[in-house]
């Protein structure tokens, strides 16, 4: 059983610091509050707001960053970070930390920790806002342990811990497992929205490597919410009948894509196989009074060999303000001009779900970028009535190779602009910024538009005495990524999963340092005359998808 509520641990020796995602996380969801409050004008920020950093050389503290919700109902937002390696007592157990926010920010000590209590647990592999999951009026969350066992080995767990007036409880008040070894039952966790429309929130789990007919075939879980919270066993189980498609290793709510007043999930199957090998695809299933439907409303896949579409995928709000939610899903191994430059698509929703071809697409222009590894919502940044995404490039060359970047798109009525308004990048060789587990040491960021003042910013440092520098825009002679118009024809999908491979028969994940090799393996090369990629609806034979209830 996890231990709970003891203060972090400071000054244990400094390596492998917090991943300035969070920083990211703090722009987009603070940013707005305060402008809001004040009535300027919606922007990032050009520094950040707040760092943290677990003083602990290999905890990998940011391997996984949310916002938390109002976990204590005091009006403010609050983050939950995740550190699959800490150790406290027990080596790799992992941790997860919530930081309460204020009006200043959120705090600079972890008002809750929570650990895994069981070693290799790896503990907050993935954390996640849940919502508000039993009605109490207090958001809770939810962390994925996906090496825990209790049975068997590696079948992952996870753990809900509920909000209240004096933040999340001390124990879980609800746990799950896969009772399947090596399953990986917990990466990722997300909440899935209210998909009945109860009233009351849901939750999704992945596990990515869960057998049921095909080896490695992955499933996703529906639990639904209510006055108990959770039920003890899953009311809807996904998954896609393709062998080592890794189905469920990246899902979360998409919104209300049909405009019924129900919410929908969207689920990545990176290694999906349907014509071509490791293509990816996504997929959309829609709500209703009874929970999921069993068959996907919407498919997509990127018709290029290991593409590795669905490795992300995200609601992404309604960018164009039309009333329906849309969504973005990343290809970080799509081929478009460079070899897996990576690129990325937003799909429009409307009354049938979904489009059936991507209305916006971009990629980096840049070999081996992986333009697309990680997507998200970010909000509304700029106040403008039009949600607007994030596109996260762990492999961006822009002065130091491998820095990393994050490239910030903003919505208007005819969809996502071209060009990205903001891009954040690591300022580092090997940074590898956005990439979950790797180290940074200092960061830059830039807001496109006329010349800004170099703002510097120095804090602890984040990896072997390093120093963090955060400062404003400088003019760069690289190019900026290439992008395509609306409606420009799509991807396809992802390949191996970034972090996990299989080896003589044994399931295992990768510690950060060894991502990079896996992550940076070249795709075979295809020919000059290879088709067109292609996206579409119904791709994939209905009698090969499904889902258990």
């Amino acid at each position: 059983m996890p231990s709970t509520t003891r203060p972090l641990p400071r000054g244990r020796g400094g390596a492998f610091s917090a991943r300035l995602a969070a920083l990211l996380l703090l722009s987009l969801l603070v940013r707005p509050a305060l402008a809001r409050e004040t009535g300027e004008a919606e922007r990032l920020m050009d520094a950040p707001l707040w760092i943290t950093e677990s003083d602990q050389a290999l905890a990998s503290l940011g391997i996984s960053v949310s916002t938390a919700g109002d976990v204590n109902g005091d009006g403010y937002s609050d983050v939950v970070v995740g550190a699959y390696l800490y150790d406290d007592g027990e080596t790799d157990e992992g941790a997860a930390f919530l930081y309460l926010g204020s009006a200043g920010g959120p705090s600079t000590v972890a008002a809750w920790t929570a650990t895994g209590g069981q070693a290799g647990a790896k503990f907050g592999q993935s954390v996640a806002a849940a919502g508000d999951v039993n009605g109490d009026g207090y958001d809770d969350v939810i962390v994925g342990a996906l090496a825990y066992d209790d049975g068997e080995t590696d079948e992952g767990r996870v753990f809900l811990y509920l909000g209240g007036p004096d933040g999340l409880s001390a124990t879980p008040a609800w746990t799950a497992e896969s009772d399947q070894a090596g399953a990986f039952f917990g990466l990722p966790v997300a909440t899935a929205g209210d998909v009945n429309g109860d009233g009351y929130a849901d939750l999704l789990v992945g596990a990515l490597l869960y057998d049921h007919g095909e080896s490695d075939e992955g499933a996703a879980f529906l639990y639904l919410g209510g006055p108990a919270g959770p039920g003890a066993s899953p009311d809807w189980i996904g998954e896609c009948n393709v062998a080592t498609s890794y189905y469920g290793s990246s899902l979360g709510t998409a919104g209300d894509v049909n405009g019924d007043g129900y919410d929908d999930v969207i689920v990545g199957a990176p290694q999906y196989t349907d014509g071509q090998t490791f293509e990816g695809a996504a997929f959309v299933y829609s709500g209703g009074p009874a929970g999921l439907s069993d068959l996907p409303l919407w498919i997509a896949e990127s018709d290029q060999a290991v593409a590795h579409l669905g490795a992300a995928v995200a609601g992404a709000g309604d960018v164009n303000g039309d009333g329906y939610a849309d969504v973005v899903v990343g290809a970080p191994l799509y081929d478009d001009g460079q070899s897996n430059e990576g690129k990325a698509f937003v799909y429009l929703g409307g009354p049938l779900g979904p489009s059936a071809t991507p209305d916006w697409s971009a990629h980096s222009g840049q070999a081996l970028a992986q333009f697309g590894a990680s997507v998200a919502t970010a909000g509304d940044v700029d106040g403008d009535g039009y949600a607007d995404v994030a596109i996260g490039v762990p492999f961006w060359d822009d002065g130091q190779t491998d820095e990393g970047g994050v490239f910030v798109y903003e919505g208007d009525a005819s969809g996502l602009d071209v060009v990205p308004r903001w891009i954040g990048e690591g300022g580092q060789t090997s940074a590898l910024w956005l990439q979950r587990g790797h180290r940074r040491r200092r960061g830059r960021r830039r807001l496109l538009g006329p010349p800004r003042r170099r703002l510097p910013v120095r804090q602890r440092a984040a990896e072997r005495g390093g120093r963090l520098r955060l400062c404003g825009r400088r003019e760069h002679p690289r190019t900026e990524p290439r992008l395509d118009g609306p409606r420009q024809p799509g991807c396809r999908g992802p390949r191996a999963l970034p972090g996990v491979r299989r080896r003589r028969e044994r399931r295992r994940l990768l510690r950060p340092h060894r991502r990079l090799a896996l992550l940076r393996r070249r795709p075979p090369e295809r020919g000059p005359g290879a088709a067109l990629p292609r996206i579409g609806r119904g791709a994939v034979d209905d009698a090969r998808l499904g889902s258990r209830g």
